[in-house]
């Protein structure tokens, strides 16, 4: 009689709260009652291939971080010796989630394990233990060139809503839309079932969003996707660039004389569809009010075209210009570079024209004389 006044008493300390429900810590098989079952249960999970806990923090009763032979023992101690207690991990009470990283404009292979481009899909993966849910957002639609991607993610009761936003710098977004990999956490997350949404950009008018039901405790990971037929998705990704960097009008020093006749391309090349160019030297009006280029590539040829708008002033002078050019398939190609000025403008000259093996990461420098740039006349 001592013992089960003993046993109802230890009762009262172990209760774990999970959506809003008291399960016992060492309620394992998830029957209401913690007996050798329990040890039964974690023991099959562990050793024959059994199927997992329904709340896998009821099963770490020893609070050690992680679900073992050693939980078995501490069970049976438990059941059999009145001085030992069960310590489940505890899961916060207010769950949170935050955007961890991402990667695009994605450029598409013909990888087997690569989501196609015409679907739009969630991945879960959800560790019951810590309470952590990983979520990766796998062709979301962005604008190709944002200076940051972002997200409000908001918990209420069994719904998990996420908000994706670009954010821009001063020079604003680019012409073009592409396909990004978003991976989120959601952190004090307690087992039960949810409703996930994410309230993606890029959807056509009433479109559906990702919107679907888990079950963490049966299925703690997964994933859903969406068919998308237009574009962004299911399209060859368009090659686009956009400027990142200006500096002018230069200004040369003694050391840098030697260098002012010199026009020079430097590129540097990832591999797998970035490249970023310098233009060294580029020539524009001193003063324009914006600077923009045009991005084409057909035939292997990527041409890049430089345009200036209301130069106001009424000089030229040189600039070093940086670019970001975004989806350029590993290849090679041909880079041709107009200038405003110095192709069909002032000067009747061909542009700088060169080949280039982009079919693997790479980096280099062309340059080209001209002799008659403004800082020599």
């Amino acid at each position: 009689m001592r013992k089960t006044i003993i046993f109802f008493i230890l009762l009262s300390f172990i209760s774990v709260g999970i959506a809003g429900i008291d399960y016992e810590c060492g309620d394992i098989n998830n029957d209401n009652k913690i007996n050798i079952m329990d040890v039964v249960f974690l023991i099959n999970y562990l050793y024959n291939d059994g199927a997992p806990p329904a709340y896998p923090g009821l099963a770490d009763v020893n609070n050690s971080g992680s679900i073992n032979l050693l939980d078995g023992i501490h069970l049976i101690d438990y059941l059999y010796k009145s001085s030992v207690y069960l310590t489940c991990p505890e899961i916060g009470e207010t769950p949170s989630g935050t955007l961890t990283d991402y990667n695009g404009c994605k450029v598409f292979t013909a990888a087997k394990s690569e989501t196609p481009p015409d679907q739009d899909c969630m991945f879960y993966d959800y560790d019951g233990l810590s309470g952590t849910l990983n979520l990766s957002h796998v062709n979301a639609g962005f604008n190709c060139c944002p200076s940051e991607l972002a997200a409000d993610i908001i918990i209420t009761d069994d719904t998990i809503s996420i908000y994706e936003e670009e954010l821009f710098d001063s020079l604003g977004g680019c012409y073009c839309l592409c396909l990004f990999d978003v991976n989120y956490e959601i952190t004090d997350l307690e087992p039960g079932q949810y409703v996930i949404k994410v309230i993606g950009l890029c959807l056509e008018f009433e479109e559906d969003t990702l919107v679907f039901d888990v079950d963490l405790s049966a299925e703690p990971s997964g994933s859903y996707c969406a068919a998308r037929t237009h574009y962004p998705w299911g399209f060859e990704q368009q090659t686009s660039g956009y400027i990142t960097s200006s500096t002018g009008c230069k200004s040369f020093g003694a050391k840098d004389d030697t260098t002012v006749e010199q026009d020079c391309i430097v590129y540097d090349y990832d591999g797998s569809g970035n490249l970023s160019i310098v233009h060294v030297n580029d020539l524009f009006n001193c003063c324009p009010e914006s600077l923009y280029i045009e991005v084409n590539v057909e035939d292997n040829v990527l041409t890049i075209d430089e345009y200036e708008t209301d130069g106001l002033c009424d000089c030229v002078c040189l600039f070093d210009i940086g670019y970001q050019i975004v989806s350029l398939p590993p290849d090679n190609y041909t880079i041709i570079v107009n200038n405003v000025y110095y192709y069909g403008g002032y000067y009747n000259e061909e542009p700088i024209q060169f080949l280039v093996d982009f079919t693997g990461p790479a980096s280099g420098e062309v340059c080209v004389d001209r002799p008659y740039i403004p800082m020599l006349q």
